[in-house]
């Protein structure tokens, strides 16, 4: 008897023992879930931060999209690039407080890399600096109502999911784990996956059905939700005269057209001038079908008709300040299209954040910011708020000849028109 009593008792002894160091190390970590949110809302209003994302979407093993990016971002300026799978830059965009906004615009035919930029109006809110990072939140914002309304949106949609979240320390850095299966999504977050299913699930075609040099009739096909809804449109267009195209490549034919100026019809990559409003001639809804996708090489362009999640694996790290270091995300989504084609959708994301509160974003053309000030606009187009194109110097410097208000693509499609001889040259 006394020697089941010493064994209840040094159970017991054990257990407070257990019971007192699991209580004492949630009081060091905190919740694996509150650590890990207070993260992610505090990165989301980061003014100063340099954030790299890449996504990676598969179906059957066939890789079909790769998404790259780099963002640099402090309190008076952004640059925001987009690279492939071999580190080679797309794209970017540098924006500069109450400054300028600029982004590589369009190669034309003659192989000339042509920039736009346009003056910004200023990323201030009324009470102080409100973009941020992951954009629209700012420090203040961080304990707004808003916020607090989107932290309790959360604790609802992950629900007693929390309870499943495992946190482990090393000097101070958390990592932060946990899975999720099917059969443990929340209701709230199944049917926000319907809304997005049903929602997303458009898909827009064009199709020409005759031109006569002057009467242009075509169709506009909207699919949703498998029903296909037909536009038939008609639409009077001529081609410009030599003085239009002349004031085309100066830069005056905007504002010589005034409210004149109904848009440009593309034809067989060739502009014309649209004359008048177009003219709706039908309209009707019939079954999607399989043709209406043929020029489709991804299935995912097909809309859905429910998404399932299977799948969900996450890891994060948060470092000994409670900044957001990383977080990891793996999904397996199960897809039915309108078609009942069954499908599974493999995503692979990673966010990382680094350089935190020491990022300087740096104009990527020479003299722009020094160039394209208010007066310079204002002086040169009357107008602070234009969009204006330029090439640059093969020393990289700003090609102030080129500067102009016309669209560089549309130079590309430039016609002249032979009256006597009723011949088009497309001036390249």
């Amino acid at each position: 008897m006394k020697r089941n009593i010493s064994i209840r008792v040094i159970c017991l002894i054990i257990a407070t023992v257990i019971l007192s160091g699991a209580v004492a190390y949630a009081a060091v970590l905190g919740s694996p879930y509150e650590t890990l949110k207070n993260a992610v809302f505090d990165a989301a209003a980061l003014t100063n931060a340099t954030a790299e994302t890449n996504i990676t979407i598969s179906v059957g093993g066939e890789t079909l999209s790769i998404d790259n990016t780099y963002t640099q971002f402090n309190e008076t300026s952004s640059l925001y690039n987009n690279y492939d799978e071999n580190g080679e830059t797309t794209g970017y965009v540098f924006s500069a407080e109450d400054s300028i906004s600029l982004y590589p615009s369009i190669i034309t035919n003659d192989g000339s890399q042509w920039y736009s930029v346009s003056r910004t109006q200023g990323y201030y809110s009324s009470y102080g600096y409100s973009r941020s990072i992951l954009g629209g939140l700012g420090v203040r914002d961080r304990d707004s109502a808003q916020m607090r309304f989107y932290e309790l949106l959360l604790d609802a949609l992950v629900g007693d999911l929390k309870n499943n979240i495992s946190m482990t320390a090393d000097n101070g850095v958390r990592t932060i784990r946990g899975t999720l299966t099917e059969n443990q999504v929340p209701e709230l977050a199944r049917a926000g996956l319907d809304m997005l299913v049903e929602q997303t699930g458009r898909y827009y075609f064009m199709r020409d059905i005759s031109f006569d040099g002057s009467e242009y009739i075509y169709e506009n096909n909207f699919i949703s939700a498998g029903t296909k809804r037909v536009e038939t449109y008609k639409q009077m267009v001529r081609l410009l005269t030599p003085e239009e195209n002349q004031e085309m490549i100066d830069g005056t034919f905007y504002s010589s057209m005034g409210p004149n100026f109904h848009g440009f019809t593309l034809i067989d990559g060739i502009n014309y001038l649209s004359i008048g409003e177009r003219i709706v001639l039908d309209e009707y809804s019939v079954p999607a079908t399989r043709s209406d996708f043929e020029n489709v090489n991804n299935i995912m362009e097909i809309p859905m008709t429910s998404a399932t999640l299977n799948y969900v694996h996450g890891e994060a790290e948060v470092d000994s300040n409670g900044n957001l270091s990383y977080i990891n995300v793996s999904a397996t989504i199960a897809v039915i299209n309108i078609f009942g084609d069954a499908y599974d959708i493999d995503i692979e994301g990673c966010l990382l954040f680094t350089d935190i509160g020491s990022t300087n974003p740096e104009c990527p053309i020479p003299g722009a910011l020094q160039t394209f000030t208010r007066d310079f606009f204002i002086d040169s187009f009357g107008n602070e708020y234009v969009s204006v194109y330029f090439k640059q110097n093969p020393d990289g410097s700003i090609d102030m000849s080129s500067i102009t208000t016309t669209y560089p693509g549309e130079l590309d499609r430039v016609t002249v028109v032979d009256h006597d001889t009723h011949t088009i040259t497309v001036i390249n």
